[in-house]
């Protein structure tokens, strides 16, 4: 069964590979409350402090999903696919050691307020997309991303974008 390429950031880490998500979409994989860790398999990982901190493989890197701030897919969508309505809220996150400036997209159906949106028991990873992301103690990890999903339950705070 396929897998989606994908790279996860920690608070030190930076792990990537490639995660068989059982024909599911990575978001509803990542989202399911059943288990609490990842599987990354034909992996590399990184410490994200050390200055000549080289990419080591490994065959198989488990990682708690707690402990994951970010998740960037690398496969690229598919233009066909079916898309949502939805509304644009530019907004900028902040996590430990992370920050990331880029555009939340809410369905019709979802909360209006954001607290709701990002206080949703169900679905921790929330999709942003034109993503320009920041690793605060080192630059040279820093990243523009189509899309990556932000795993709410580790924000420190958000800010709505100011549109002047």
């Amino acid at each position: 069964m396929p897998g989606s390429r994908l790279s996860l950031y920690t608070d030190s880490y930076l792990i990537r590979g490639i995660v068989t998500t059982g024909g599911r979409r990575l978001s509803d994989y990542l989202n399911d409350h059943r288990t609490d860790f990842i599987d990354v398999e034909q992996a590399t990982w990184q410490d994200l402090l050390a200055e000549d901190g080289a990419p080591i493989p490994s065959a198989l890197v488990t990682v708690r999903k707690d402990s994951v701030h970010l998740v960037i897919p690398e496969d690229v969508r598919d233009p066909s696919a079916p898309r949502v309505q939805t509304y644009r809220v530019a907004i900028d996150l902040a996590m430990p050691l992370l920050a990331v400036r880029g555009t939340v997209h809410r369905r019709p159906a979802d909360p209006t307020s954001l607290v709701q949106l990002f206080s949703r028991e169900t679905r921790h990873f929330t999709p942003v997309t034109e993503a320009w992301i920041r690793y605060l103690p080192n630059g040279s990890f820093d990243t523009l991303a189509n899309t990556v999903l932000v795993n709410t339950l580790n924000l420190s705070f958000w800010a709505l974008q100011s549109s002047h």
